[in-house]
C-alpha cells in the first residue's frame, strides 16, 4: 500500500443519549423566556416553540403517522417551516422539506416517491397542493387550542430516520436521500464544538429548504439556546443591505451560498458589526477575507448524502493570498480518503475522488436500492463500514488540508475537450 497518507480523519466521543429534537426540548425547559425565532415583526419563545411543535406533533399521532413515515413540508422559510419540521420529527416521522419555487411535477413526484400521507403547508401554497388536499394540514389555519398535548412521546431511536432530502436532480431523476437521527446528532455536537459560544448567540436563517444547509442552520442553533433570525427574502441577494441588516440585528453568524459570501468577503463593513463567523457551503468559492474582513471565513463542503457538513476550514481577516480556499479537515468522527478509480490511494498532492466514511453517512437513497449501492459503497480499509463516493476532485495539501478541485466528470469532460482539440 502507498505510505504516502491518502486519507484524513477526526475522532470525538461525542454523547448519544438525547437526540437533537430532545436537547431542543432541553433547552426550552431550562430558557422557555427566551426567544428561538425571529421573523420580521413576528417572535417566538423556546417555551412557545416547544409547546406548539408539541400540540402539532400531537395531531400527527391521532393521524396516524408512524415512526420513519415521510411527512412532507411545503413551507418556505419561516417561523412556520421551522414549527413543522420540529413537530414531525417530534412525532415519530421524519420531514421531507420541499422547496415552494419547485414545478408542480416535481412537487408531485417527491409527495408520491415518499409516500407522504401527511402534508404540512400554508393557505397560500393550497393551489399547487388542489390534487393531495386530503392529506394537507394548513398550519395558519390549525387551531391549536383543539389540539391535545404530546402528553406521551414516541420512543426515537438513533437509526430511525431525521428527515429526507432530495437532490437537486441537476444529473438525472431527483433522489431521496435519507438521513438518520445518529447523522443528524453528530452534525450538531460537531456544531456546537467547532462554532457556537454560550450565552446569548443569534445566528441567520438563509437557505432555502431545499438546500441542506437549512438543516444545520437552524438544528444546531436551536439545540444550544441560540436565536434564529430569518433573513428577510429581499435581503438575500443585496449584499450591502444584507450587511447593514446583520449589524442592525447584532447577528454574531450567519451561512450563506458561496457566491453571496464571496460578495460579503469584499463588502463595507460597520465597525460596530457583531459578526464573529461568516460560512459557506454549496459551491467551489475563490475568496479569502481581504484585511477589512471583521470575522472568522469558514469553508464548509459536503455533499446531500453525509449530513450537510462532511469538512470545514476557518481563514482570518488578511488570508486572502489570491488562492482558492481549501476545504480543510473532515468534520467530527468522519474520514475522508483520496482515492483513484479502483479506490486505491493516491499520494499526497495529487488529485484523485473524495470518498467519505463516518458518522454523517446517509442510510442511502430512498427506493433506489442499485444507485445507493453504487454511491455507498464497501469501506476498503475498515472493513464492515461504508464509503461514500462523492464524484469531487480533490486532494490531501502539504499543509495536511483537503483542496477542492470539482466534480469529478467535468474534469473527465474538460480533458476529452482538450484531447480533441490537440
Amino acid at each position: 500500500m502507498n505510505s504516502e497518507p491518502f486519507f484524513l480523519e477526526v475522532n470525538d466521543d461525542f454523547p448519544v443519549n438525547k437526540l437533537a429534537h430532545q436537547l431542543f426540548t432541553e433547552q426550552a425547559r431550562q430558557y422557555p423566556d427566551r426567544i428561538a425565532l425571529v421573523e420580521g415583526d413576528k417572535e417566538l419563545t423556546y417555551g412557545e416553540l416547544d409547546r406548539i411543535t408539541d400540540s402539532v406533533a400531537a395531531g400527527l399521532i391521532l393521524r396516524g403517522i408512524k415512526a420513519d413515515e415521510a411527512a412532507a413540508v411545503y413551507i418556505d422559510r419561516s417561523i412556520n417551516y421551522i414549527i413543522a419540521l420540529l413537530a414531525v420529527v417530534k412525532s415519530g416521522g421524519c420531514y421531507v422539506p420541499i422547496d415552494p419555487d419547485i414545478p408542480v411535477e416535481r412537487l408531485s413526484f417527491i409527495i408520491n416517491d415518499t409516500n407522504s400521507r401527511h402534508i404540512l403547508s400554508e393557505s397560500q401554497y393550497a393551489g399547487k397542493l388542489s390534487g393531495f388536499m386530503d392529506r394537507v394540514i394548513l398550519l395558519d389555519k390549525l387551531d391549536l387550542s383543539a389540539l391535545a398535548p404530546l402528553s406521551s412521546p414516541p420512543v426515537i431511536s438513533p437509526s430511525s430516520l431525521a428527515y429526507i432530502m432530495f437532490t437537486s436532480g441537476s444529473t438525472g431523476t431527483p433522489k431521496g436521500v435519507e438521513i438518520e437521527h445518529a447523522s443528524l446528532l453528530n452534525l450538531v455536537q460537531w456544531y456546537h464544538k467547532t462554532f457556537i459560544e454560550k450565552g446569548h448567540y443569534r445566528a441567520s436563517q438563509s437557505a432555502g429548504p431545499g438546500f441542506d444547509s437549512a438543516v444545520c442552520e437552524i438544528w444546531a442553533h436551536l439545540t444550544n439556546g441560540a436565536t434564529i433570525y430569518i433573513i428577510p427574502e429581499m435581503l438575500r441577494l443585496q449584499p450591502q443591505k444584507l450587511v447593514d441588516w446583520l449589524t442592525e440585528n447584532k447577528i454574531n453568524e450567519c451561512f450563506l451560498s458561496s457566491p453571496v459570501a464571496e460578495l460579503l468577503l469584499s463588502a463595507d463593513w460597520k465597525n460596530n458589526t457583531s459578526l464573529k463567523y461568516l460560512q459557506c457551503g454549496g459551491e467551489k468559492i475563490n475568496k479569502k477575507p481581504g484585511s477589512a474582513f471583521p470575522a472568522v471565513f469558514s469553508n464548509r463542503y459536503g455533499p446531500t448524502e453525509c449530513t450537510v457538513d462532511s469538512t470545514w476550514s476557518m481563514f482570518k481577516a488578511g488570508d486572502d493570498d489570491g488562492k482558492p480556499p481549501h476545504i480543510g479537515i473532515p468534520v467530527s468522527n468522519f474520514r475522508i480518503y483520496i482515492l483513484d478509480e479502483e479506490l486505491n490511494p493516491v499520494p499526497r498532492g495529487v488529485k484523485g475522488e473524495i470518498c467519505i466514511g463516518g458518522a454523517g453517512l446517509a442510510r442511502g437513497y430512498r427506493h433506489l436500492p442499485e444507485l445507493t449501492s453504487k454511491a455507498f459503497v464497501p469501506d476498503p480499509f475498515l472493513p464492515g463500514r461504508r464509503i461514500y463516493r462523492s464524484g469531487d476532485l480533490g486532494s490531501i495539501n502539504a499543509d495536511g488540508n483537503i483542496e477542492y478541485y470539482g466534480r469529478k466528470d467535468f474534469e473527465l469532460n474538460r480533458l476529452r475537450r482538450n484531447f480533441f482539440v490537440m
